[in-house]
């Protein structure tokens, strides 16, 4: 039964796009993980984690980091379910531990899940020309769920091949069919990282089969297959050259920019972090120009990630991670066993490229590969232990243990409540209940009071209490009290989360619905002020921009508005376009017409040039499984 959980958790996180689409998923699959370690009970959990003390120190140390770390956040809204994310590694190595040979057949069955993936994939490749990324939404993220099954995978057959005189024909056939189907489809998403794991992992794989006392062809047969598809991918897709040395410099180029960006974060925050989940928050107030492309969600590297969002110990804690990885890899390969190392070692492979690859894109924060990461790691014979020693150990764990289920199922609640809010305020499908609460008004203020009372450090139920007190303020625009009690509330709720312009936005409609307000309100809360900190939290947020250009006008300052656009916007066009292609268009307009009716030609050759490459973006809707449109 645990065992089943465990996989239909990790299964079911290969639809998870996020807490803004489907929120609902993460929780499911933190009840099936927490439910499976209660099934599990504390002394198989003790028991697990007592085998491999180290790493067990490891996975303790994460989630320990990631509660303080959450703690002292600069927005707890936005770490909390990314903490969550996080910690799926060490929940699920814990699990994992103590699944025992079930952990095997969890890893087999998955194996088997995406195998139907890729299947998919191919067909959707040769039949409708679709590059292969779903269910995952990241191209990059599906080769990485691709090769972390392809690798260990790949090695079971081999030791198997190595170690069986009979093994029967078709066995060999099934396994060539089955590795083909997963390195074609790696090759077809164009990949180079995922290129060159698959490439070096068979190269490992025909080097330990040349140097010691085993069958040579099972392994060079697959090396061979796999160059005759990667010729044969590279023959079908048009314009071919992944590794132009123009585009691998380009995106060089926008990695160091981003990479600059995390170190500029993690110097204003050298000691606990900004808050994990904060670069995307802050890195707006942090972009370097070079980047216009990217959707500025992670800086490629979560090892500087978390340097700035976590701070030095949580990034310590993952390259002591990757650092073991490495370490008893090593000891594998060069072992003194003639025969190879055992099953595990493809697992190995597949955690050292997997924790490679985050070095130059972001692995940590999806969370079906950060359950893997778990599940993989605790598959491995980290060191040896003895019976007594692992009974001692387990015994002095077993309390701990149990504290960690009781704090673990607590913020299991705590996420429970940020998902139904996210149903009441954003509408999000999928969340029963969520939609008749959010009919009534007052039962939806009632909600936003209840939220406050047992998690006072949510902003949106504080924002949603301001909504109510200003519709409330509409109706009754002479009273007193709701004046003051409204704007009170929006003061709370920019408290409580500063890095929210929605708050800034919302208040400021209040200020033109109620002009009154104004002259009683200190430098910083005036309309002007406000959308001033509005667009230097979200340089490219253009309702903000639409307001500021609507009152300057109105009060016949059109020229200056054209400056704070051309200033604060203008740089940003292309990185705009990539979010939204018809905002783009229009600001452009907007800025054309004024750089013509102002005899600016320097700026409108530049915007000429500007609106050539505009057209030349391709701005493809993203795709998702399981979601309507």
């Amino acid at each position: 039964m645990a065992a089943a959980l465990v996989f239909a958790s990790i299964a079911g996180l290969s639809v998870f796009y996020g807490m803004t689409v489907n929120a609902v998923v993460l929780l499911l699959a933190v009840f099936g993980l927490l439910t499976a370690a209660s099934l599990l009970g504390s002394h198989r959990l003790a028991q697990g984690m007592a085998e491999a003390p180290w790493a067990s120190a490891l996975a303790v140390a994460a989630v320990v980091l990631l509660g303080l770390n959450y703690q002292l956040s600069l927005s707890k809204d936005s770490s909390f379910a990314a903490s969550w994310s996080l910690a799926l590694i060490p929940l699920s190595f814990i699990v994992a531990r103590a699944l025992g040979v079930w952990g095997w057949r969890v890893c087999a069955g998955l194996g088997l899940l995406v195998l139907a993936y890729a299947a998919a994939s191919l067909w959707s490749y040769f039949r409708q020309g679709v590059r292969p990324a779903l269910p995952l939404a990241d191209l990059n993220n599906y080769c990485t769920l691709l090769y972390m099954v392809l690798l260990p995978g790949t090695y079971a057959y081999l030791v198997r091949a190595w170690r069986s005189d009979g093994l029967a024909w078709w066995w060999h056939l099934v396994a060539h069919l089955a590795v083909g189907l997963i390195v074609t489809v790696v090759f077809a998403t164009q990949s180079r990282v995922g290129t060159l794991v698959v490439a070096t992992g068979l190269i490992i794989f025909v080097g330990l089969s040349l140097v010691r006392s085993v069958r040579k062809w099972p392994a060079l047969s697959l090396l061979g297959m796999a160059a005759l598809l990667y010729v044969g991918i590279n023959a079908i897709q048009a314009g071919g050259g992944r590794f132009d040395a123009q585009d691998i410099g380009e995106g060089a180029q926008l990695r160091a920019a981003l990479n600059m960006s995390a170190l500029d974060i993690y110097r204003e925050h050298p000691v606990v972090g900004a808050g994990i989940n904060l670069f995307p928050v802050l890195y707006r107030m942090h972009r370097n120009p070079v980047d216009q492309e990217t959707a500025g969600l992670s800086p490629h590297n979560d090892y500087l990630q978390l340097l700035a969002e976590g701070g030095p110990l949580m990034c310590l804690v993952l390259l002591g991670f990757a650092l073991g990885v490495g370490v008893r890899f090593l000891q594998l390969t060069f072992s003194s066993d003639g025969e190879g190392p055992d099953a595990s070692y493809g697992i190995l492979l597949a955690l050292g490229a997997t924790l490679a690859h985050a070095a130059i894109n972001f692995v940590l924060m999806t969370s079906v590969l950060a359950c893997l990461l778990g599940l993989g790691a605790a598959l491995i014979p980290w060191q040896n232990v003895s019976e007594v020693a692992s009974s001692t150990i387990a015994a002095r764990l077993r309390f701990a243990v149990v504290g960690g289920l009781c704090w673990g199922w607590l913020a299991f609640a705590y996420l429970a409540l940020d998902v139904f809010s996210l149903g009441v305020y954003e509408a999000q499908a999928g969340i029963p209940f969520a939609s008749q609460l959010r009919a009534d008004p007052e039962r939806t203020l009632a909600y936003s009071r209840f939220v406050q009372t047992v998690n006072a450090d949510r902003g949106v139920p504080v924002l949603a209490e301001a909504a109510y007190y200003q519709a409330r303020l509409d109706e009754k625009p002479e009273s007193e009290y709701l004046r003051g009690l409204t704007v009170a509330t929006y003061r709370r709720a920019r408290q409580v989360d500063p890095y929210n312009p929605a708050v800034l936005l919302q208040m400021h409609s209040l200020l033109l619905t109620h002009p009154e307000l104004v002259s009683g309100l200190p430098e910083g809360e005036r309309p002007f002020d406000l959308l001033l900190a509005a667009i230097s939290l979200d340089p490219i947020l253009l309702p903000a921009y639409d307001r500021l250009i609507s009152a300057l006008e109105s009060q016949g300052r059109g020229e200056l508005a054209y400056q704070v656009v051309k200033q604060q916007l203008g740089p940003w066009l292309v990185w705009l376009a990539t979010q939204n292609p018809l905002g783009a268009e229009r600001v452009l307009i907007y800025l054309q017409a004024w750089a013509a009716r102002e005899q600016d030609a320097a700026y409108a050759t530049t915007l000429k040039a500007l609106e050539e490459r505009l057209r030349k973006l391709e701005f493809r809707p993203r795709q998702l499984w399981f979601q309507g449109k």
